[in-house]
């Protein structure tokens, strides 16, 4: 009988920690809070960036080269669905993966569902070290 009382003891412990969790930063992604941070294009991790019109992740921020010398970089994730949003050379805009919504390249809703811009980072590129900040 003392086993059960301690599981239940342990369970209703457990689900009132759990809200707190979720509303800490110990249960965010890892690397969500990482900016700045910077990454190496001749590393072949990070070398697509290396062609205009590609795109990758990092730090939960989607990094797109929009021509040889601009970069963009945004919050990876919609600000109405939170899916992943990428960029969409073709059209110039970053689409958002669930609601079909349009970014423009400094974050603002160009037009579908989102309630708001993402967030823009900066970037600055030093010889094949390319930098993305506040």
């Amino acid at each position: 009988m003392k086993t059960k009382s301690f599981f239940h003891s342990y369970a209703v412990l457990l689900l009132m920690a759990l809200p707190f969790c979720m509303l800490s930063s110990g249960c965010k992604k890892e690397n969500q809070n990482a900016i700045p941070f910077s990454i190496d294009l001749s590393n072949s991790t990070y070398s697509a960036l290396n062609t205009p019109g590609a795109y990758l992740y990092n730090a939960n921020v989607v990094i797109a080269r929009i021509n040889a010398t601009t970069f963009a970089a945004l919050s990876e994730y919609c600000t109405k669905d939170n899916n992943t949003v990428g960029y969409n050379a073709s059209i110039g805009f970053f689409v958002c993966s669930g609601c079909g919504g349009r970014f423009n390249l400094d974050g603002t809703v160009a037009f579908g569902p989102p309630p708001k811009a993402l967030t823009k980072y900066h970037t600055s590129l030093s010889g094949s070290i390319l930098t993305v900040s506040q």
